[in-house]
């Protein structure tokens, strides 16, 4: 899955009313705000599971830059910044 992060922030969870959701898991789970180029992935819930992982290693709260991905159990979920290059 890619997501095109326009604002500047964004939430992840199975709510339908997350700007990325996703089909199981906490009705919010992450929480992204747009800082220039990156982005910051904060976990939203305290509940170990699903664990977030960024390269491989279960995170709190992680930067993210233009097309790097993050995985939510085994959803992997890409962002891409509007404006930015492909």
């Amino acid at each position: 899955r890619t997501f095109e992060l326009s604002g500047e922030t964004a939430t992840v969870g199975a709510a339908s009313s997350c700007d990325v959701a996703l089909p199981s898991g906490p009705p919010l789970l992450l929480r992204a705000e747009r800082q220039g180029a990156n982005v910051t992935l904060t976990r939203a819930v305290r509940w170990p599971f699903p664990r977030v992982k960024v390269d491989g290693v279960v995170i709190k709260e992680a930067i993210l830059g233009d097309g790097d991905s993050f995985t939510v159990g085994k959803f992997e979920v890409t962002f891409r910044l509007d404006g930015a290059p492909a």
